[in-house]
């Protein structure tokens, strides 16, 4: 038997977005932290697994998103984030 729940606007146009960003609808995106809540008492839930192709359209999107914003670096750039370099700072002030 389907039951109702009052969330103020500002929520549930949240929820809705994320709800859309993610092809749910809005039930069935808080069923699974719904159940969790009434199991554990929590509204925590584990990462899910993702298949292959999940991941690599994820891949897909992300990597688009770096291609999209290539013409805000300087011809030629490229980033330095080797292990060396990440930690120079603390290396250096270790010494």
């Amino acid at each position: 038997m389907p039951h109702h729940l009052t969330v103020p606007d500002e929520i549930y146009q949240r929820l809705a977005d994320r709800a859309r960003m993610a092809s749910l609808s809005v039930p069935e995106l808080l069923a699974p932290v719904l159940d969790a809540l009434a199991r554990t008492g929590s509204a925590h839930l584990p990462p899910q697994a993702i298949n292959h192709e999940e991941w690599l359209r994820r891949a897909n999107e992300w990597q688009q998103l770096v291609e999209n914003r290539a013409d805000r670096y300087p011809p030629g750039f490229r980033v330095d984030d080797d292990r060396e370099s990440i930690y120079k700072d603390r290396e250096d002030a270790q010494r």
